[in-house]
């Protein structure tokens, strides 16, 4: 794929997952103002938490390991063997998840106990009610990392991209219409159709590539041999956030009423960040590293990783410290109304800025993890996201005596870059002709720009804020201000401080601007 077109491919990407995004924020605004941090919706949260990890990891694994898998099937032996190995495999989780279905069903209770150890009596009951009633999730949740996994070997990013669009229309049609009439059990089976939603978005285009989706059982088949044997490292390597959510959700559920709650609403926000703009690079560059492992193009690989890194860091460094410093005015815009008071906007305040605290460390370790995964290389990432867990495990217990909700949050941002330094020096070990002094001056160049931008933005929302009257609109208008400024800021310094790919893109721009006034009139390019 040319670098106009991975740019374009990104480009849509980072749009239509910015207004899933947004969605979704409003989605959970909407939840928050319909019931509040109540204990209701904590049990709620918590409940949903068991399905949604379990086919997360899983799923987030097979997306993982089918990208290479079906690129190597494809180059190898063309596309009717492609095809089907894709009913093979999409047979084969259809009954692993059914397996799944059973087990959370039938040990609904055992495993409500283990995750959310601290709820007792009625509160444990109505969880394990839930449980249950969300179990029909991982059937389409499968389907749905299958159908992406295929469709990303096939680079159609535009399904995968959209999907989030149905997925909270579902919510905001039950929320609208239903949600005080039906409550906690009628939101989870509206999160059931969420998730068919989701898998049933990919079914046209799979279709149209002249797929079936009718069963053919996975026997003899030496491709799912290999896949299985990916697959689990994969699911660990990749399972570092979830399981970290896992343990937060576990230790907030003994906190006050409203913790688990706001400690999501927090987490979802510092998430959208990286899903945006990070996840949509890595997303695109997946199959190319993949592409490039199969050609054996080493100098390719070494350009996308150097590349890469300093993209993360460009995106998420300012993101950082923006978000600290207007993090309480867009917490009381997106989430006070309603049953969600200034309280809760300063619980969901605090979690949010020490979440922001790894958003860095989450967007690096992502994009080298997938590069360890395009090269089949499945053990380090798994094994350096076990070393994540035990860091937020251990940092938990410590931080949560003397700041509550907050000391979890803060324990998840510094686990992971803890991590993402590690798998760092690791893949530096495999390419030591990786630019690691360009790397240093970048993130130094980067680090000041965002404090030069971080202390102006601060600095003019509280100057205006205090002389401008009171008011929702008023103090979302100031914000939206506040980060146009921050982004005029933060170019304007990234530019005086010779960032290579902020000068790359500089000069893309005037050598296209530039082609385009040398057309005649009604010309074509």
């Amino acid at each position: 794929m040319a670098r106009k077109n991975v740019a374009k491919a990104a480009g849509f990407i980072a749009i239509f997952t910015l207004l899933s995004k947004i969605l979704g924020i409003a989605r959970e605004a909407m939840i928050a103002a319909v019931y509040g941090p109540t204990m209701e919706v904590d049990t709620y949260k918590g409940a949903i938490t068991i399905a949604l990890i379990s086919m997360t990891i899983l799923g987030g694994a097979l997306n993982t390991s089918l990208v290479p898998i079906f690129t190597e099937i494809g180059q190898e032996y063309g596309e009717k063997r492609k095809k089907e190995f894709f009913r093979k495999i999409y047979t084969g989780v259809f009954f692993l998840t059914i397996g799944i279905l059973l087990v959370i069903v039938i040990f609904a209770k055992p495993l409500t106990k283990m995750v959310l150890w601290k709820f007792q009596g009625p509160q444990l009951d109505m969880a394990v009610y839930l449980v249950r009633l969300s179990a029909p999730m991982v059937i389409f949740m499968g389907m749905t990392y299958v159908f992406q996994g295929y469709l990303h070997s096939e680079q159609c990013f535009g399904p995968g991209a959209l999907m989030g669009i149905p997925f909270n229309l579902m919510y905001f049609i039950y929320l609208g219409f239903f949600g005080k009439t039906f409550g906690m059990n009628g939101l989870m089976l509206a999160s059931v159709a969420a998730a068919a939603m989701q898998a049933l978005i990919q079914v046209p285009a799979v279709l149209h590539r002249k797929n079936s989706l009718r069963l053919k059982m996975p026997v003899h088949e030496p491709y799912l041999n290999k896949t299985m044997h990916m697959l689990l490292p994969i699911a660990l390597g990749t399972s570092v956030i979830q399981i970290d959510v896992v343990v937060d959700k576990a230790l907030a559920s003994g906190l006050e009423e409203g913790s688990l709650t706001v400690l999501d609403l927090a987490f979802r926000l510092n998430e959208g960040i990286v899903a945006v703009f990070i996840a949509a690079l890595v997303t695109v560059v997946f199959p190319m590293l993949s592409r490039a492992f199969q050609e054996r193009n080493r100098e390719k690989l070494v350009g996308m990783i150097n590349r890469g890194i300093t993209t993360v860091m460009l995106i998420t460094i300012p993101a950082t410290l923006g978000v600290v410093a207007l993090s309480k005015p867009v917490v009381e815009v997106v989430f006070q109304r309603g049953h969600f008071d200034a309280h809760a906007t300063l619980m969901t305040t605090s979690a949010l800025i020490f979440y922001c605290m790894g958003m860095t460390g989450v967007g690096i370790r992502l994009f080298l993890s997938k590069v360890f995964y395009s090269l089949q290389k499945t053990t380090i990432p798994m094994y350096n996201g076990i070393l994540t867990v035990v860091c937020n495990v251990v940092l938990n217990f410590i931080f949560i005596g003397f700041m509550a909700h907050a000391g979890l949050a803060l324990a998840t941002g510094i686990s992971v870059n803890i991590g993402s330094m590690v798998l760092y020096k690791a893949i530096h070990i495999r390419f030591p002709e990786m630019n690691t002094g360009k790397h240093l001056r970048d993130i130094l160049k980067i680090t000041f720009a965002s404090a030069v931008m971080g202390g102006a933005v601060y600095g003019s929302y509280e100057f205006f804020r205090g002389r401008l009257p009171d008011g929702k609109l008023m103090t979302l208008g100031l914000t939206l201000a506040c980060i146009a400024l921050g982004a005029l800021i933060y170019g304007g310094c990234i530019y005086l401080l010779k960032v290579e790919e902020v000068d790359m893109v500089i000069e893309k721009v005037k050598e296209k601007l530039g082609r385009h006034k040398r057309l005649p009139k009604g010309g074509k390019g």
